[in-house]
């Protein structure tokens, strides 16, 4: 009974392990395996390639897989590679398959060339395009676009050559070591008439889509035409006039030739020009801001340069009468200054006497009374309002003149009026502040009078 045991353990394991590989050799896949490495062939032709005769699929000749499926998809056939899973890595993107017999009996495969390292692995179920693929042409189907004619006598060739060739394989394999180098010039000269033949095809549809775009637009082409043989008649009758043009062309060549020289020659001071020229450019924004600033002064000015025209055109007549007397006048006031000229040589003579003068006057007109202050109006001049010494706000060091100018003159102008308005309404109880706003320069309506600096 244990041996019975013992037989019937050794049996069911002789069945699994036959079981298993005769599904690993028609590559059956297991549920305990690795999962397999997918790889899509797109091939032209796939004839006498069937998926459910799992034809071998092989990478670099060794075989590692299976062919388990080929579909039709558009014009093309497409193959699907089963290959062992520790394929995937090692087949890269650039690689080619090409479907070749096995044995005397031609039984088709497929073998799949790994291509370039570089290129980088191919991910599974990537598909290799046809562009990279090449398929097998059986012998019956060349002899089947053959009639019956010609098949025999390609018979009767291939039996004169068997005849020919008896005994002289060493010959014929030499010829053909020799045929390979053509073969292989061939071989390029066939890829460049495919590429020709596509750049044909390419030509052909840009002339297609030019002769398109000329239909549609006939009537202008027309009218182009049309023009151009209106300016050929133009430039024919021209013929004498062009002509002329033609003899005088080297000549102003010439003088272009000369001027470019003389522009290259002065390519090099206009160098230094510009460079010299860079600080004042890099400072002419800070200048345009400063004259911008500056606008509304110089406005101001030009309205009173108008005003002045238009007071001046009145007063021309009288400007005329003046010069034209003003002959006259000199010769009679000669005596005058002769007299002048007189008093001053006194006055130079006896400058004691005049300064001791000055000191009286000068305390004359520094009495606290009516009187005192009326002299200083009358004899001195009264100076303009300065708003620093009425404790207007300064500007910090760092401003610009610009900024301390517009600063400046709009406190002037805000002292001005004020102090005006101020004594206006003082002089209707006081004497001395009427005197002092008629005769106070800067205020409003005092125009006439000439400032004469900063004063307090």
């Amino acid at each position: 009974m244990p041996m019975a045991r013992t037989a019937l353990v050794c049996i069911i394991i002789a069945a699994v392990v036959g079981v298993g590989y005769t599904l690993r050799k028609v590559d059956v896949s297991l549920p305990f395996t690795a999962e397999h490495y997918i790889v899509q062939v797109e091939l032209e032709n796939a004839a006498g390639l069937d998926g459910a005769d799992h034809p071998l699929a092989t990478v670099a000749g060794t075989k590692q897989g299976r062919v388990v499926a080929v579909r039709v998809e558009g014009r093309r056939a497409v193959a699907t590679l089963e290959l062992d899973a520790e394929v995937e890595g090692k087949v890269f993107r650039n690689a080619t398959a090409v479907v070749r017999p096995i044995g005397a009996v031609p039984v088709l495969s497929v073998n799949v060339d790994p291509g370039d390292r570089e290129q980088g692995p191919l991910p599974s179920n990537a598909t290799i395009r046809a562009e990279r693929t090449s398929t097998y042409v059986a012998p019956d189907q060349v002899l089947s676009v053959l009639d019956a004619d010609t098949r025999a006598y390609l018979q009767v060739l291939l039996g004169e050559a068997d005849t020919a060739l008896d005994g002289r394989g060493s010959d014929l394999e030499q010829i053909i070591r020799d045929i390979a180098p053509m073969t292989a010039s061939a071989r390029r000269v066939a890829e460049a008439a495919s590429d020709r033949r596509r750049l044909i095809r390419q030509l052909v549809g840009d002339i297609a889509e030019i002769s398109a775009v000329l239909a549609r637009r006939r009537d202008q082409l027309a009218r182009a035409v049309d023009s151009g043989g209106r300016v050929l008649q133009v430039t024919s009758a021209r013929s004498p006039e062009l002509a002329e043009v033609m003899r005088d062309l080297p000549a102003t060549v010439e003088a272009a030739q000369r001027t470019l020289r003389r522009v290259r020659a002065l390519a090099g001071p206009l160098d230094e020009a510009m460079d010299g020229a860079l600080p004042a450019l890099e400072e002419l924004p800070e200048g345009l801001r400063e004259l911008r600033a500056l606008t509304p002064d110089a406005r101001k000015i030009l309205d009173d340069v108008e005003v002045l025209e238009r007071t001046g055109k009145k007063q021309l007549p009288a400007i005329r009468e003046f010069t034209s007397r003003l002959g006259s006048a000199a010769v009679e006031g000669r005596p005058s200054v002769e007299a002048a000229a007189r008093t001053v040589d006194t006055l130079a003579t006896y400058g004691d006497g005049v300064a001791q003068l000055g000191d009286l006057i000068s305390g004359a007109v520094s009495t606290s009374d009516v009187n005192g202050v009326m002299a200083r109006a009358i004899i001195t001049a009264i100076e303009p309002a300065n708003p620093a010494n009425f404790g207007f706000d300064r500007l910090p060091e760092g401003a610009s003149a610009t900024e301390r100018r517009r600063h400046a003159t709009r406190q002037r102008d805000e002292l001005e009026e004020g102090l005006a308005k101020l004594l206006d309404a003082r002089c209707a109880t006081d004497r001395v502040a009427c005197i002092m706003r008629a005769v106070t320069p800067g205020l409003p309506g005092n125009e006439h009078l000439k400032r004469k600096g900063g004063g307090g």
